[in-house]
């Protein structure tokens, strides 16, 4: 079985890698339940052999699905072949402070999992007003979550920022985006207007400062150049988010500029093709309002209506746009990012 379990960790890595992600979240839950199994035996017959080995598989799969609840999250009308995005994973209580960065980003993890969740099914959940109401309770919970989790950070964060340039430094600017992100969609996850992120333009822009900040610092440490692969949490899907969402022009286009400058991959995401769908995005709102510096609400594109999906090289990008009159009409294209 462990054997299994490596090869849909390796199947997972490659699949991600080339943005199949249906084929990557197969192989993903594949060796997710193998690793139960697994655990559950060691349980039985009260032997460990082979536990680091598989905890840092575990870890690896782990951090691929969230790439993959990410994705889903920023393409909500993609089918998911597995049942799993409605089951709310429990919180752990938030400490009044956390002891460890290592702590507060596990308990960043599972907050972010479930902001991904969250968005995902206010999305698609349309006029049911029951389905609503929960969302809304589910809405105020992430909120005060978020709220613990930022006063709990607070003492570890400015004593990491405080301290040597080097990766801690670089991993607590990286957190504290992916927790200002997780903010933004947890406040906007039951607005049905695209209206609502122009009050979230200051919070865009910070994320683009600080993004621009981390990759040229980490580029400074590394002192190398070309693709490399992402941190855990990922900046790329920020990036992306604030191109799409965010129409300030500046602030967006400094966005897919950051996303062109530093090619990079974090599981099925990939930096360049993240630029080239916002971009487009961006290229057809632009078209009806040149010389403005916001884009009017009946141009925006529908951002809860994007279905992406990457095949050899092509990206196929299906979405609804308004139009003049307040009419949305469907949107495609296809899109070379090689």
């Amino acid at each position: 079985m462990r054997l299994a379990l490596v090869a849909s960790l390796l199947f997972s890595c490659f699949e991600s890698f080339h943005g199949d992600w249906e084929t990557a979240s197969q192989q993903i839950y594949s060796g997710l339940n193998i690793l139960k199994h697994l655990s559950e035996d060691e349980r039985r017959h009260a032997t460990n052999s082979l536990v680091d080995m598989d905890f840092e598989v575990g870890l690896t799969l782990r951090r691929l699905k969230l790439q993959i609840l990410s994705f889903l999250a920023m393409n909500p009308m993609c089918e998911h072949p597995f049942n799993d995005l409605n089951v709310e994973e429990t919180m752990p209580d938030m400490p009044d402070q956390f002891t460890t960065f290592n702590e507060a980003f596990a308990a960043a993890t599972n907050l972010a999992v479930s902001v991904l969740r969250h968005s995902r099914i206010s999305a698609r959940c349309g006029n049911d007003l029951g389905l609503r109401e929960l969302i809304a309770q589910q809405q105020q919970c992430l909120h005060g979550l978020v709220d613990q989790w930022n006063k709990a950070y607070e003492p570890i964060f400015l004593e990491l920022c405080q301290s040597i340039v080097n990766k801690a430094y670089i991993g607590a600017l990286q957190l504290r985006i992916c927790v200002w992100k997780c903010e933004i969609m947890i406040a906007t996850s039951l607005s049905n207007t695209e209206i609502v992120f122009d009050s979230f333009i200051t919070q865009f822009q910070r994320i683009t400062h600080f993004a621009r900040h981390i990759l040229q610092t980490d580029q400074e440490i590394r002192q190398s150049d070309g693709p490399r692969l992402q941190y855990g949490m990922g900046l790329i899907m920020a990036l992306f988010y604030t191109a799409t969402r965010c129409r300030d022009f500046s602030v967006r286009r400094e966005a897919i500029a950051i996303l062109r400058e530093w090619p990079c991959t974090n599981g099925v995401w990939h930096s360049l093709q993240a630029a080239k769908v916002a971009e487009w995005i961006a290229d057809i709102e632009e078209e009806y309002c040149v010389g403005m510096r916001f884009i009017p609400g009946n141009c925006r594109v529908k951002m809860q209506s994007l279905k992406v999906s990457v095949q050899k090289g092509e990206i196929s990008v299906d979405c609804m746009q308004y139009s003049v009159k307040g009419v949305l009409n469907p949107r495609k294209a296809n899109l070379h990012w090689r």
